[in-house]
């Protein structure tokens, strides 16, 4: 017996009313002020049983961004007060505070600017040195 061909690319999806999206969102923050979990994903893998796919999609919803943004917070505070071991509290701030990962990715990209900024600058002047030396401009002694 041959197998259905589905037709027409992947299966459609669909996303949940925006009530519910507000209902699982308040449902996530109670959860993490009673549970007290390291990580949400303690809530949508095992309470929900959703993959990292389908948790993806949910919080990319504006209904559920809110709900999101304050269980990172509420989780986000263990890792500042000592809770969370200094090590991987390091690791993970960048997770809970998105501004304090802002603020890092700016510095670094200027850093990174400054840098090339700096190299491009030697270059050039490397380079009229050799234009120098090779039209007899700079003589050695």
């Amino acid at each position: 017996m041959k197998a259905k061909k589905h037709p027409g690319g992947r299966p459609r999806t669909t996303s949940p009313p925006k009530e519910d999206l507000i209902k699982l969102g308040q449902e996530m923050v109670d959860w993490v002020e009673r549970n007290d979990p390291i990580h949400l994903s303690q809530w949508y893998t095992l309470e929900k049983l959703l993959t990292y796919r389908q948790w993806k999609a949910i919080i990319q919803h504006e209904e559920f961004l809110p709900y999101y943004e304050k269980a990172l917070k509420i989780i986000g505070i263990k890792y500042i007060d000592g809770t969370i071991h200094p090590s991987i509290a390091q690791r993970w701030q960048r997770i809970y505070f998105s501004d304090l990962k802002e603020e890092e990715d700016e510095s670094l990209k200027f850093r990174e600017e400054v840098k090339a900024n700096s190299n491009s600058q030697a270059i050039e002047s490397l380079s009229d040195i050799i234009k120098q030396a090779a039209s007899g401009e700079i003589k050695q002694e």
